[in-house]
């Protein structure tokens, strides 16, 4: 159920949300014009009627892994709803974007599984592949930049020798297994990225190629390895394993446990189903 609000008493009734990127559906409430409005058959007074709901009907698939409705199926996309709904046109985040990929080399039959297309069998394969979707987005510049910078400074401005992480990284086959040997060092080097360089500043972004939302499925990609912050990123995650004397090669299965049952995967921020 979605509140009824369309995108024209969203613009006008807009007031701050406590939490940024929703103040599309945060109405002012002091008015009378800015209450939900009505649909005659909508199984509620004050929300969307199903006909309005975004709908999508095919014989290959749909998929939904969290984001918006406009890449149910990239085939055909779904735009022109109210943006109570969601937004289209945006940039999917990493683990709906490596879910698509999942389905499309399945279908294809190019992720090495078998002949194409889904059985019970291939589905299990796909979902528990423990793929780390940014790394693989990003392997190759990163690797450059190791080779270009392999002593960058950290954000307290000391010096740290990356070689051997690098040589880690680059052994790593990407994915979030419990032998995994980079995966955790991933995660601390990605996870820094993520941050903003300053407090206040907008968020960075360590994309090399931007987000294009006619190629949804194959942007943003690539790192800026030649940004000072992407270094620095690199620098501290190194340093934070040397401090600790955590070795980097530390892989799921001795990072991760429940009770005493070690854990293979990874983070859906990094991209894994």
């Amino acid at each position: 159920m979605v509140p009824h609000a369309t995108g024209a008493k969203a613009r006008h009734c807009a007031k701050p949300s406590p939490i940024p990127g929703l103040e599309a559906y945060v109405l002012d409430g002091s008015t009378s014009a800015c209450r939900w409005g009505k649909d005659g058959d909508a199984v509620v007074p004050g929300i969307f009627r199903p006909g309005k709901q975004p709908r999508l009907t095919r014989a290959d698939y749909v998929a939904n892994s969290n984001n918006t409705f406009w890449m149910t199926n990239p085939s055909a996309p779904l735009t022109g709803y109210p943006l109570a709904w969601g937004k289209a046109r945006t940039e999917l985040e990493p683990r709906p974007r490596v879910s698509l990929d999942m389905i499309a080399q399945r279908r294809s039959g190019a992720d090495g599984l078998g002949a194409p297309g889904f059985t019970l069998e291939t589905l299990q394969a796909t979902a528990y592949g423990k793929r780390n979707h940014t790394f693989e987005l990003m392997r190759s510049d990163l690797l450059r930049m190791c080779r270009a910078n392999p002593e960058p400074t950290t954000s307290e401005g000391e010096g740290v020798n990356v070689r051997e992480a690098c040589r880690t990284l680059g052994d790593w086959n990407g994915r979030a297994t419990l032998d995994g040997q980079g995966a955790i060092l991933w995660r601390e080097f990605y996870t820094r990225l993520e941050r903003p360089t300053k407090p206040g500043e907008p968020r960075f972004s360590p994309w090399r190629v931007p987000f294009d939302p006619a190629r949804p499925l194959t942007t943003p990609r690539g790192l800026k390895g030649e940004d000072p912050t992407v270094r620095q990123a690199l620098a501290d995650a190194v340093l934070f394993f040397q401090t600790n004397r955590v070795p980097l090669t530390l892989t799921p299965g001795q990072a991760q446990r429940y009770a005493s049952i070690p854990l293979p995967g990874c983070t859906e921020g990094e991209g894994c189903f």
